[in-house]
C-alpha cells in the first residue's frame, strides 16, 4: 500500500493551529473556571457537559473557523454540518 504524500508546510500549520485551539482551551478552563459548574444532560443521564465544556469547545470552534475557514468542524458536543471543498 502506498504512503500518502504529506504535505510538511501543511502539516506544520495544522500543529500551529492545534497547539493555538488547545492552549487557548487550556487557559480558558484553568483561569475562568466558575465557583459552582452548571452541570447539564446531552443524550441520557449519564451523559454529562459543563458550561466550561461548552465554552471551551466554542472557542476552539472560533480559533479553527478564523485560521482554517474552509474545514470543516465536527465534534460530539454539537451538532454541525460539514462543509465541503470544490
Amino acid at each position: 500500500m502506498a504512503t500518502p504524500d504529506v504535505d510538511p508546510d501543511l502539516t506544520a500549520e495544522l500543529l500551529d493551529v492545534a497547539l493555538q485551539a488547545a492552549s487557548a482551551a487550556a487557559e480558558l478552563v484553568h483561569g475562568s473556571r466558575p465557583a459552582a459548574l452548571t452541570v447539564e444532560t446531552k443524550s441520557s443521564a449519564t451523559d454529562h457537559v459543563t458550561n466550561m465544556d461548552r465554552s471551551s469547545e466554542a472557542l476552539v470552534r472560533r480559533i479553527i473557523q478564523r485560521r482554517r475557514p474552509a474545514d470543516a468542524v465536527i465534534g460530539t458536543g454539537r451538532g454541525e454540518a460539514a462543509k465541503v471543498r470544490a
